[in-house]
């Protein structure tokens, strides 16, 4: 006879076999698969809306252990597909609430009513015990963006550690790895549940400062040259700048926000750039001062921002000031005072003011 074992850690599964050949990995659920899982506990007027259906399973992950519990909460309250997605994305309190609901499922021992999160949870602290790195790597990853989170944006390590780390998130599923690449994907329920931890144990605001310094470490001024390495962080370095409500060192911030601006504004995405560009200039302005020339700098890069958008009155009245102050700063002479000069006519020109921008 033969005797077949499960598991979620590949480690495990390597140990109890005398051949990785005789490891048969489960690969993630299909879609067609994840709706036919989804439609045995349902009725047919729960799934009748397709697009909701579809993406709350994109919203699942595929994960059968997360849709299992799905069904079984709409089975119970009798809700349809569309208003359990609306619950999930009314905000991240009431997806974790809904990932920590004890349920019974009949394909289950009767006393294993572990919801998702509390699966996640047992399998994160067995990993902070035996392995911290990875734990460390984990509550690191959270606050990325779960796409393509290049391996070099991770605090550095020991290249034998760094590897043994990732071995271990991928063993548990938390993690999976592109083939052939150094970038990894990250579920989006996993870093939800993760933030809730990191928030309940009171570390979330001493990790993000962790994750924003080591971003702000690597992301480079963005040039024509660096433009494969930045274009890489840059979505990791939004989503960390989005979460970083409880950090008040603007200091380390600064360059960060001013990169990011320079780089959304360079591929063109104006609106995004603005709101970074309005943030470095209030940091510097705080941290700096008013009258100092990287603030300048900031206004300069904010009124250009607002010109590519059509603003041009309020990018009128900050060139003029912008100007106003580099003189008195830096001198009429100077090559920053003539770059205002020439962006204020620029602008002037834009709305029709030619006597003015020509005189400039």
């Amino acid at each position: 006879g033969s005797i077949l074992f499960t598991t979620r850690n590949h480690e495990v599964a390597v140990e109890l076999v005398e051949s990785e050949r005789r490891i048969i990995p489960v690969e993630e659920m299909s879609r067609d698969e994840a709706l036919e899982l989804l439609q045995k506990g349902l009725k047919g007027n729960q799934i009748g809306d397709v697009a909701s259906t579809d993406a709350l399973l994109g919203f699942l992950c595929n994960l059968p252990l997360a849709i299992r519990q799905a069904s079984a909460y709409m089975g119970k309250k009798q809700i349809s597909t569309t208003q359990y997605l609306e619950l999930c994305n009314s905000s991240d309190e009431d997806m974790i609430e809904l990932l920590s609901r004890d349920f019974e499922d009949r394909h289950r021992y009767k006393d294993i009513q572990n919801p998702v999160a509390t699966t996640w949870l047992i399998s994160f602290q067995h990993i902070s015990e035996h392995d911290p790195l990875a734990a460390n790597y984990l509550r690191f990853m959270c606050f990325l963006a779960g796409k393509d989170i290049p391996q070099a944006l991770l605090p550095p390590s020991g290249r034998l550690k760094t590897i043994d780390a990732l071995g271990t998130l991928k063993a548990y599923a938390f993690i999976s790895q592109h083939k052939e690449s150094d970038t990894y994907n990250i579920h989006r329920l996993v870093q939800i549940s993760m933030l809730s931890w990191l928030a309940q144990s009171g570390e979330q605001g001493e990790w993000a400062a962790k994750v924003l310094q080591r971003l702000a470490d690597v992301f480079p001024s963005p040039k024509h040259e660096n433009r494969e390495e930045w274009i890489r962080y840059l979505p990791h370095t939004q989503r960390a700048l989005e979460l970083r409500k409880s950090i008040e060192d603007g200091d380390a911030l600064i360059g960060l926000i001013f990169n990011v601006g320079e780089g959304l504004h360079q591929l063109g995405k104006y609106e995004d750039a603005e709101r970074m560009h309005r943030q470095a200039l209030g940091l510097k302005e705080e941290v700096l001062g008013k009258e100092h020339p990287y603030t300048l700098t900031s206004m300069n890069n904010l009124a250009s921002v607002l010109g590519r958008q059509g603003k041009y009155e309020e990018a009128e009245r900050i060139h003029r000031q912008a100007l106003g102050l580099r003189e008195k700063v830096l001198g009429k002479e100077h090559p920053d005072t003539l770059t205002s000069m020439n962006n204020l006519a620029s602008v002037l020109d834009s709305q029709g003011k030619y006597e003015e921008a020509e005189r400039i």
